[in-house]
């Protein structure tokens, strides 16, 4: 029963150990802000492996493998999406500080549109890891994803939020938030992919 015991403490501080790990890597190639997207990519590429085979996959050499793949897809990915959310934070800026007419219903468009480009966001690294797929169709798979299964959606918000709050209460979870945090949300956005056949 003690060996049993002993066993599973080993195995947990194994795993934590691989979500530390992973979880620096990524932290530090994300520092350098230029490869975020790339390395996000990466992270949500082993993780993904991991909920088919487990942490035992790998950490580094499968990372760097992703990273070096998905270079050129995610950094322009990476470059679209950045520049479109610039460009809603900048509108909802501006209008913001000028009185017009029918401001109120602007604003509320901007928050819309938002919402549907942080919705999106959440399928937005799950579905460029989980299809061989051109840019263009990552976006629109992602969105699709995004809207049509909002269930879904809403409870990978929710998990977020609820990492946040847990490390607020224990600051450990500080260590593994991006690995904790990209596995989660592969784990409940490939039940989509499960369900849904790819259609465009």
């Amino acid at each position: 029963m003690i060996e049993i015991t002993r066993n599973h403490v080993y195995r947990m501080l194994e795993i934590f150990t691989a979500f530390l790990l992973l979880n620096l890597v990524w932290v530090l190639l994300c520092l350098l802000i230029i490869p975020i997207f790339p390395a996000t990519t990466a992270l949500f590429g082993v993780v993904r492996k991991w909920k088919s085979e487990g942490v035992d996959y790998g950490i580094i050499k499968p990372f760097f493998k992703l990273f070096k793949d998905n270079w050129q897809k995610s950094f322009k990915i990476g470059a679209i999406w950045s520049l479109l959310g610039l460009v809603i934070a900048i509108d909802f800026y501006l209008i913001n500080e000028l009185e017009f007419v029918g401001k109120i219903w602007l604003i509320s468009l901007l928050l819309f549109c938002g919402m549907i480009y942080l919705f999106t966001t959440i399928y937005l690294f799950p579905t460029l890891v989980n299809y061989e797929l051109p840019i263009k169709s990552v976006l629109k798979n992602a969105l699709f994803y995004s809207l049509g299964k909002i269930g879904t959606t809403l409870l990978c918000v929710l998990t977020i939020a609820l990492i946040f709050i847990g490390m607020y209460f224990f600051p450990l979870l500080l260590l593994v938030c991006g690995s904790l945090t990209a596995f989660a949300i592969y784990s409940i956005c490939s039940f989509s992919f499960v369900r849904t056949t790819e259609t465009l």
